[in-house]
């Protein structure tokens, strides 16, 4: 079976490139579409001493093959370019997030993938079709079809369930009518740390892929803002918006040991977000009146969020970050307008590909 699969590598003979990082005594290869080809890397793994590597196992994907080597990795690992310090961070923004979907449609169709995808929102939402490989302008044409359906979000939700969103069909009908590939995103080496927010400690708790479940409610907590969505529980946690409390998920980037960054804005470069309206926040305090920490974090919401645009700001400065934004204000009226919703898209996959030769220096 294993010589079956070598020889389907070979005869692919596709241009890659070459992503590594070793778990223990198990080194992990992911060749994703880049610099080297199929052939010319099972050349190297055929030459090394059968005491070297005790297990050799391929995996093939639509969009990558992942290559698992057990046995004396360092050696393995001198032949392969690791890249696995860079983390993908991915702000929210609600529609905005047809912006993040242009980045990462360029991003995907130029091979160029990461080790962690930090989203909060739109932006864990967006981070489901860049792991699974399908993000492309065919699937964001369809999904934008979807969004003058009214089973998709309005007021006939809200006054029906208490959310604005359908979530059930974002998440549970979408993905079968749109065949998400469950296989691909599951089995894909790349890590995604979607951000929510505990409204009875008022933190963010981060939901790995392993703690996703097959509805993805981790992405559901993620995507349900204040007032207009329900809570969502899950695995002890009462969750809302992750953008309650890390609207930007640099800090945790950070943490996690990522020494640079691509992040994601949906605001241009103007934008400085204002304290709420004396009146949002008064109906904040009487629907969430039991979690006070909560209520604390949303007062000081205008200051956290400027805080982490200010701190991807010093980061591109200091040349450990690259800051992709909206070129100019992205305005939209109504969320059904399909006809702006794609230019922003567009706008998204412009600006990335201005940026691209920046990029390809910031992540070889």
């Amino acid at each position: 079976m294993l010589m079956e699969k070598i020889q389907h590598c070979k005869e692919l003979n596709m241009p890659f490139k070459r992503e590594a990082y070793r778990i223990g005594p198990t080194f992990w290869g992911v060749m994703l579409p880049g610099e080297k080809s199929a052939k010319e890397l099972i050349h190297k793994i055929e030459k090394y001493d059968s005491d070297k590597i005790h297990t050799i196992s391929l995996e093939i994907f639509p969009y990558h093959i992942i290559i698992k080597i057990i046995g004396t990795y360092q050696v393995i690992e001198d032949d392969w370019r690791c890249t696995m310090s860079i983390g993908l961070v991915l702000e929210g923004g609600g529609t905005r997030g047809w912006y993040t979907g242009g980045v990462l449609t360029v991003l995907h169709e130029e091979g160029i993938h990461f080790s962690t995808v930090y989203g909060v929102s739109a932006g864990a939402m967006n981070a489901l079709a860049y792991i699974s490989g399908q993000i492309n302008q065919n699937t964001a044409t369809a999904y934008m079809k979807n969004m003058t359906d009214e089973r998709y979000m309005g007021i006939r939700n809200l006054h029906k369930t208490g959310s604005f969103f359908n979530f059930d069909f974002m998440l549970k009908e979408q993905p079968h009518t749109i065949p998400f590939d469950y296989d691909t995103f599951f089995n894909s080496p790349v890590r995604l740390e979607v951000g929510t927010t505990d409204i009875e400690t008022g933190q963010s708790v981060y939901f790995s892929k392993k703690e996703m479940d097959d509805d993805f409610t981790p992405v559901r907590a993620s995507c349900s803002l204040p007032l207009i969505a329900n809570i969502v529980k899950y695995k002890g946690h009462l969750l809302l918006d992750g953008g309650c409390s890390e609207p930007i998920p640099i800090e945790r980037s950070i943490k996690d040991g990522n020494k640079k960054n691509i992040i994601v804005l949906t605001q241009d470069v103007s934008y400085h977000e204002k304290p709420g309206h004396g009146l949002s926040y008064l109906m904040l305090c009487i629907k969430y009146r039991r979690y006070p920490n909560f209520m604390r974090l949303m007062k000081n919401h205008s200051e956290i969020y400027n805080s982490e645009a200010n701190l991807c700001m010093e980061l591109e400065k200091e040349g450990k970050a690259i800051v992709i934004r909206p070129s100019i204000p992205v305005e939209l009226r109504r969320y059904n307008d399909t006809e702006m919703l794609f230019k922003i898209y567009r706008m998204g996959m412009d600006d990335c590909r201005k940026k691209l030769p920046q990029i390809k220096q910031f992540t070889a």
